[in-house]
């Protein structure tokens, strides 16, 4: 991947080569941000010996603790905090106790100068959320900080705790109707920021609605909030019958990709299932993978499983032969699982809000369908929501079974 730094191996069985009496020629270099990459050979002679790395701004000096900045097993380094000036660095070879000689090489150095600002921001308003976007600069490696003020409010908060690569980012923890302010500063390899981008401010709102509605209907069709009609498509021998999705003899539903899909801000799922059979481990509604981005409902062993971007959630306890309401919500911070109007469990934990790009599966895992997460039963009322339902609206919905509606 461009960017990609490389993490050197071990094997468990190594013999290592003799180790040379003078390490073998340094090459320096340094490239516009003024990173300063070191290279030497990589042969058989080389592979299995540690590297030592030294920087003094005399020529020929003598390494030493002091001088020492890097280790590596590597045949290359890129020394991302090299003062300005003419630097001088020395390679030295490690097996064991014993050192080489070392080889040396200088490079020029000049003044870092922070990165160019990003462009073209844009801060575009959501349910519960404020989904921010904008440009690179330029093709180089960079990443960046976003930060944030309420409007009218002179001071900044950082959002980041790190900088991040991708050029999006979605603020979940703020108050609904309530203007913000942000601007976005990019980060070069030497850890310098560029100057703010150019202020843009917008409000989230709160969409009650949900934003998908499987209807169940005998064309399959799944309803966005804004009106539009998503055109479903049934897989085996999946059914519809009197608004209920029929799994009995396997098969599944499917609908294309969507952003009202996504984690981009908060979400709740809400379905009715009945299950004929427990099945291995059932997947009722998917839009995600296990551990990666995207999330998913499943009846997982003795319990069901909430699972948002990376995080599992897990409680309940799944019956088999009648209906059974649940609810998974996630607030930008916390996961709940409901079931039967009742909340089961809770879990906090760090959510990738990337976007997952499949379909949305309904009675089947979507990152992989198979027998194993087949759903042997019917399901209905499947709901999508962007915004964390509160749980009277959650016991509500638990009251009216399918059928009664």
């Amino acid at each position: 991947m461009p960017g990609a730094e490389v993490v050197a191996g071990a094997c468990r069985q190594f013999n290592p080569p003799p180790l040379p009496e003078t390490a073998p020629p340094l090459q320096g270099t340094r490239d516009d941000e003024g990173l300063v990459h070191l290279a030497w050979e990589r042969s058989s002679r080389t592979i299995g010996l540690a590297a030592e790395l030294h920087r003094s701004t005399q020529r020929q000096f003598t390494p030493n603790a002091d001088t020492l900045f890097a280790q590596t097993e590597l045949s290359e380094y890129t020394d991302k905090s090299a003062p300005a000036g003419r630097q001088h660095y020395a390679l030295v070879l490690v097996s064991g106790s014993e050192r080489s000689q070392p080889a040396y090489s200088s490079v020029s150095v000049p003044r870092p100068a922070p990165p160019p600002e990003p462009i073209a921001v844009q801060a575009i308003s959501a349910s519960c959320s404020i989904r921010l976007r904008w440009e690179a600069p330029n093709d180089r490696r960079l990443s960046y900080h976003v930060y944030r003020a309420q409007a009218g409010a002179r001071e900044l908060q950082k959002l980041t705790e790190k900088p991040i690569r991708a050029t999006f980012y979605a603020d979940t923890r703020l108050e609904a109707e309530t203007p913000y302010t942000y601007v976005i500063r990019a980060v070069n390899l030497r850890g310098l920021e560029s100057r703010a981008t150019q202020p843009v401010t917008a409000s989230a709102r709160v969409i009650k609605q949900p934003v998908f509605l499987a209807t169940a209907d005998p064309e399959n069709r799944g309803l966005l909030y804004d009106g539009e009609v998503l055109s479903g498509q049934k897989h085996g021998k999946a059914s519809v019958t009197n608004a209920m999705l029929e799994f009995k003899d396997g098969g599944h539903v499917t609908f294309p990709h969507r952003s009202e899909f996504e984690l981009g801000q908060p979400l709740s799922v809400a379905c009715w299932v009945w299950l004929d059979q427990p099945g291995k481990s059932p997947v009722l509604v998917s839009c995600g993978e296990w551990r990666q981005a995207g999330w998913f409902l499943q009846r997982l062993g003795e319990q069901w499983r909430w699972h948002v971007g990376g995080v599992d959630c897990d409680g309940g306890k799944p019956p088999v032969g009648h209906w059974v309401h649940l609810a998974g919500t996630f607030d930008g911070k916390v996961l709940r699982l409901f079931e039967d109007g009742v909340q089961v469990a809770e879990t906090k934990g760090a959510v990738k809000t990337d976007a997952w790009p499949g379909d949305l599966h309904i009675g089947q895992y979507s990152a992989g369908p198979s027998p194993d997460f087949q759903v042997h039963g019917r399901m209905a009322g499947v709901k999508v929501y962007h915004r964390p339902l509160a749980a009277s609206e959650v016991a509500e919905a638990s009251r009216t079974q399918p059928g009664n509606w």
